[in-house]
């Protein structure tokens, strides 16, 4: 079954109404104030874990009538909230050049290579390309910024890995190579406490490490609301 010519047009129509009903949902909620609004937002795992919670958690003392949702999910999945007007904010940890997509950057970033701290690389002074061209390497899912910024690191370092697994997420990412199944490629960020620990170490060498961007993303054609402005100038105030 396929929708008739008519029949797409109606659809086109009927997605362009219901959008423009939930911004009169929210424009009205926003006339009670902002302390009776609404804000959704969306994160993947760097921002979404190792960033925002103390942000939000200081916003809510703020605003503690704010209703808010906190979505987390791969960079993919943020971007498809943002398109389909379910999240007001968006926090990714890669480059998004999706049409209809405002990006700005948020905060820098740096990715380090990691390994369990009882692995032979751990301690030396200095690893290169060849000294891990036998390992494994834990990926993160495809539509990951992670996964992204890996390939990259990996490429500019002229690394290819011998084999490789796959976690969806970071902390199954922490918790593969601190159990020694392979070498991964981070957030420095991300790895604070196991660093602390001894759990984990940063593998050394020229070339290992990559400096990045992390993102704020928004809709082009949709004006933030009262609650998103105040959220990103709240965010704003803070050093990361």
């Amino acid at each position: 079954m396929a929708l008739t010519d008519a029949g797409r047009v109606v659809f086109d129509y009927a997605e362009t109404l219901f959008a423009t009903a939930a911004e009169m949902r929210r424009a009205l909620k926003e006339l009670e104030g902002l302390e009776r609004g609404y804000l959704r937002l969306g994160a993947s795992n760097t921002p979404g874990i190792y960033l925002l919670p103390p942000v939000l958690a200081g916003f809510q003392k703020l605003h503690p009538n704010l209703e808010v949702t906190y979505h987390l999910g791969n960079s993919r999945e943020v971007v498809q909230g943002i398109l389909n007007d379910q999240t007001d904010l968006g926090f990714v940890e890669g480059h998004v050049s999706t049409p209809g997509i405002q990006v700005q950057p948020f905060v820098e970033d740096e990715l380090v290579l990691i390994a369990p701290a009882d692995h032979p690389l751990a301690a030396r002074a200095s690893v290169g390309p060849s000294d891990l061209a036998r390992e494994t390497f834990i990926w993160r899912e495809a539509g990951s910024g992670a996964r992204e910024g890996m390939a990259k690191f990996l490429e500019g370092a002229g690394i290819r890995p011998r084999a490789s697994l796959e976690f969806s997420s970071c902390e199954g990412v922490k918790r593969a190579v601190s159990a020694g199944l392979g070498l991964s490629v981070v957030s420095r960020r991300a790895i604070q406490m196991e660093l602390s620990l001894g759990i984990l170490v940063v593998v050394r060498g020229e070339g290992l490490s990559l400096l990045r961007n992390l993102f704020i993303i928004t809709r082009k054609d949709r004006r933030p609301s009262s609650s998103a402005l105040a959220f990103l100038a709240n965010i704003r105030k803070r050093v990361f």
